[in-house]
């Protein structure tokens, strides 16, 4: 049988029905029709049947936003321009004049509004490894949120030695530089499980007392924008030349 169908926006001025608000149901019960709504709220659906009836509610929800983004990762220590996408989580059409905020890793970038194709461009400058979060805001609707990825640059490290077949007993001197602009670093050497600190010159003097093979390791920690890799050198320590003394005491 038929059903009439009576459709009430329940005084949300903000919510329509494409055609009438009362229809009836084709042979299989079946009705359809198109609700558009400004804000979040609700709509009731009434069905009869002869002297049956019943009834449910549509609830409206706010549309949600979604952030894409053309970079999502950085180095820190580096200015970067950045370009944010902000669009209707549930078609895809663009959001103009959503609001998009950015924050995090020493980044503050503030109020940016985006045009009609839903973008918004801005500059970053991170000075510490960590993450930029980006805030995409529009009244009516739930926020949308990216993150940008901001790394350590890399730096190999460099380590020397002014020689590398000693004797006993000799002085070794080490020099850490960095790789990429041959810069001397303060930084640590371990010789044979001892660890010796650079000075601001990046060079250490190591007195090797034993004979043998060994490594000499150069590390250097972290810092907020950069993270270092290791260099070794290995070094040769002989034992020192042994002479025979003879005296002949004939007259």
């Amino acid at each position: 049988d038929q059903v009439s169908v009576n459709y009430d926006d329940n005084g949300n001025s903000n919510t329509s029905f494409t055609g009438s608000t009362s229809v009836e149901t084709d042979s299989d019960g079946v009705t359809t029709t198109t609700v558009s709504a400004d804000t979040a709220g609700s709509a009731t659906i009434d069905a009869k049947s002869n002297l049956k009836q019943g009834s449910a509610e549509l609830t409206i929800n706010k549309p949600s936003l979604s952030v894409a983004l053309n970079d999502t990762e950085v180095t820190a220590g580096t200015t970067a321009s950045a370009n944010s996408t902000v669009t209707f989580a549930n078609n895809g059409t663009a959001a103009e004049g959503a609001t998009v905020n950015v924050t995090g890793a020493g980044v503050s970038v503030d109020n940016q509004t985006t045009d009609a194709n839903g973008n918004a461009t801005f500059t970053v400058s991170p000075d510490e490894a960590g993450t930029i979060t980006v805030d995409a805001t529009k009244s009516g609707t739930n926020a949308g949120q990216a993150t940008i990825d901001v790394v350590r640059q890399s730096v190999a490290l460099n380590v020397t030695a002014n020689a590398t077949t000693v004797t006993e007993g000799d002085a070794v001197k080490f020099t850490v530089t960095r790789d990429d602009t041959d810069a001397t670093v303060d930084a640590n050497v371990t010789v044979d499980g001892t660890t010796y600190q650079t000075g601001s010159d990046g060079e250490v003097a190591v007195t090797l007392d034993t004979a043998g093979d060994f490594t000499a390791t150069a590390e250097k920690a972290d810092t907020s924008t950069e993270t270092f890799t290791s260099d070794s050198v290995d070094i040769t320590v002989q034992e020192p030349a042994a002479f025979d003394v003879s005296f002949d005491a004939s007259p």
